[in-house]
């Protein structure tokens, strides 16, 4: 029986060598190349969200550079629109005034439409051109309306336009 228990015994030691070399097996073959396939794929992952948070602040701030160009244009535009719209308005008021000093002369019995025409022309009622110190007076408003495109422009709100000088 000691024969047979000592067999017994030496099988048993080599299961058990055999049962703890297939668990360290299993662990360095198994366990351990998944966990750093799993480990590589979460940096993977963590790479490419990352990436794409760096992307999307990139485009974020793409986008609020073309918004800011944008107003910035818009606002030198208004700027330029009220110029124009000023400068046709006070041709429109030289027109009218000429308009009616020529009708007022034609009133007269004594003069002729050849007369009236000579002593008063009428002017443009656009592109016209205005005296000195109107002209500078718009252009300088229209300049300090641009000026002010450069400046940091609170929020606005829906709706709302920027005001400028008149």
């Amino acid at each position: 029986m000691a024969k047979h228990a000592d067999t017994i015994f030496k099988l048993s030691l080599a299961v058990a060598a055999l049962i703890a070399g297939l668990g360290v097996g299993y662990y360095y073959g198994i366990v351990l190349p998944a966990r750093a396939e799993r480990e590589e794929q979460r940096l993977l992952a963590a790479e490419q969200a990352r990436g794409e948070a760096e992307a999307k602040a990139r485009k974020e701030a793409a986008r609020k550079q073309e918004a800011a160009r944008t107003a910035y244009q818009d606002c030198l535009n208004f700027a330029d629109l009220g110029y124009r719209n000023r400068w046709t308005a006070a041709c429109r008021g030289q027109h009218l005034a000429d308009i009616a000093e020529y009708q007022d002369c034609l009133d007269d019995l004594f003069s002729t439409r050849e007369g009236c025409m000579r002593a008063h022309p009428v002017r443009a009622e656009r592109d016209c051109n205005l005296p000195e110190p109107l002209a500078r007076t718009l252009a300088e408003d229209r300049d300090r309306n641009k000026a002010q495109c450069s400046a940091a422009p609170p929020p606005l709100s829906a709706g709302a336009s920027p005001t400028l000088a008149q």
